[in-house]
């Protein structure tokens, strides 16, 4: 099987009773149909435990919650008992690929980890390097029990880009021929948006701006090295939208609240939306050097996490709409920190103290992923005034 990974991946490694934000709790735990299977014929005594939280039938199972939206194997020193009796090949498939987030293609699987994990928000936010993506073909009998693909699941440090094999292959794959040249088109439009957030020697905003038009709105010429990016219309919108800010408040209000502290931070954003906006802008205007760069990195997550719905839904509008209000959430989330009646912090100082900047971003893009990239239903909401 061919994967494309984010070069990160293979940093990750759970933490266990270490992490500060668990996902044993808070979420129902779907159980894939094979492990409830399993789960029906283990012996005494965690065969009993399993059978009486163990809820649904086919294509439905889940585990029924305890006291406080704990998992119910999870223990007082948040370890998990089901790991503790019967090892890693007792995880259902929920847990075990938690937080990989992987998307199918006809020709690849990509994989990237989702931000609402405390560790890998952290990996990711530690880094301040342009992202590479790796394609690798690995063999599915080569994983180990956690899925993962061994100490070295890439086998070298290469970029993706310009991989002649991938793309013949992809062309001489069983796919319908216009569904192919839509998907290689895409994909290698897609590569060139990489190329082009990963130069720093181009100002983000153009950056930015050169990628979305490669990307969603199929502006010819930009794969020519003798075309500055900087010469392109604006068909991004810039990295500050606040004109859409009313559009995004408007469209979560009906959204199922994963976390309780999404609820509290939307409201203080509602009610202190000019002071937020302003926040904002300080912060965009006078970003640090690592700011920036997180920035960058932020931005290109989300497009190759989502610019492949455009081979599925054909809607690049829709797709790129999304991305924005992605990251525009994040920036209303950091912002709301600075709201003056609570914060004994300034922006500026957050500007001059990358450390600070750090934990800052990884607890608002933890709390944004959690809401929004696990909730089909919250997507749907969010995207509300374009179905």
């Amino acid at each position: 099987m061919r994967y494309v990974y984010p070069n990160y991946y293979s940093k990750f490694e759970c933490i266990g009773g270490k992490c500060s934000d668990t996902c044993c709790t808070g979420w129902e735990v779907d159980v894939d149909d094979d492990t409830a299977e399993m789960y029906r014929s283990i012996p005494l005594p965690i065969g009993d435990r399993l059978r009486d939280r163990l809820r649904g039938s086919e294509g439905t199972y889940h585990f029924e919650l305890a006291g406080n939206k704990r998992c119910p194997f999870l223990n007082e020193d948040n370890l998990c008992d089901l790991i503790l009796s019967l090892g890693n090949g007792g995880m259902c498939v929920t847990c075990t690929e938690y937080p990989r987030f992987y998307a199918d293609t006809p020709i690849y699987e990509q994989v990237d980890l989702t931000l609402s994990c405390p560790e890998a928000a952290r990996i990711f936010f530690l880094d301040t390097d342009p992202i590479r993506y790796i394609v690798e073909d690995i063999d599915e009998d080569d994983k180990d029990d956690d899925g993962e693909f061994g100490d070295d699941p890439f086998g070298h440090n290469g970029n993706s880009q310009n991989d002649e094999e991938f793309y013949r292959e992809l062309e001489e794959s069983h796919m319908d021929e216009s569904d192919e040249n839509r998907l290689l088109n895409l994909l290698k439009r897609r590569e060139v948006a990489f190329s082009i957030m990963a130069d720093r020697t181009q100002s983000l905003e153009d950056r930015w701006n050169g990628a979305v038009s490669i990307v969603f709105a199929h502006k010819s010429g930009t794969e020519s090295e003798s075309e500055s990016i900087s010469e392109l219309p604006d068909v991004s919108g810039g990295l500050n939208q606040a004109t859409d800010d009313e559009n995004i408040l408007n469209n979560i209000k009906d959204m199922e609240v994963v976390n309780p502290l999404w609820a509290q931070y939307m409201t203080r954003i509602s009610s202190n939306l000019k002071e937020v906006q302003s926040n904002i802008d300080q912060l965009i205007n006078n970003r640090s050097k690592y700011l920036d760069n997180e920035m960058e990195r932020l931005l290109t997550y989300f497009i190759f996490r989502y610019a492949i719905d455009i081979y599925y839904h054909d809607n690049p509008d829709k797709t790129l709409l999304f991305i924005k209000r992605c990251f525009r959430i994040v920036l209303l989330l950091i912002g709301e920190k600075f709201i003056a009646d609570d914060s004994l912090i300034s922006v500026s100082d957050y500007l001059q103290y990358d450390d600070f900047m750090r934990a800052l971003l990884e607890e608002r893009g933890r709390i944004f992923s959690r809401q929004i990239e696990h909730s089909d239903d919250n997507v749907s909401e969010l995207m509300r005034d374009m179905r």
